[in-house]
């Protein structure tokens, strides 16, 4: 696994989060959804899915979608 390159920037936006396992009440262990600011021709931000195996850490695992503005992400429930 790799850190995920986005780190924790002011500019990113945390679109939804949650526990992995409900019934762990410590939640050291969730995913993320994030849209992060993206140089590239497929638009200006990229949606991303996060996972946190540890507290400190979130490791970038897949790349949902390109946008050219934040509302173009719809959010539905995990």
């Amino acid at each position: 696994m790799t850190p995920s390159d986005t780190g924790d920037r002011a500019e990113a936006h945390v679109l939804m989060e949650w526990s992995l396992w409900d019934q762990r009440d410590d939640e050291l262990t969730g995913r993320r959804v994030r849209v992060v600011p993206h140089d590239g021709p497929q638009g200006a931000w990229k949606a991303i899915l996060e996972m946190q195996p540890h507290a400190e850490c979130w490791v970038e695992r897949a790349t949902i979608g390109y946008g050219d503005s934040m509302e173009e992400f719809v959010v539905d429930d995990p």
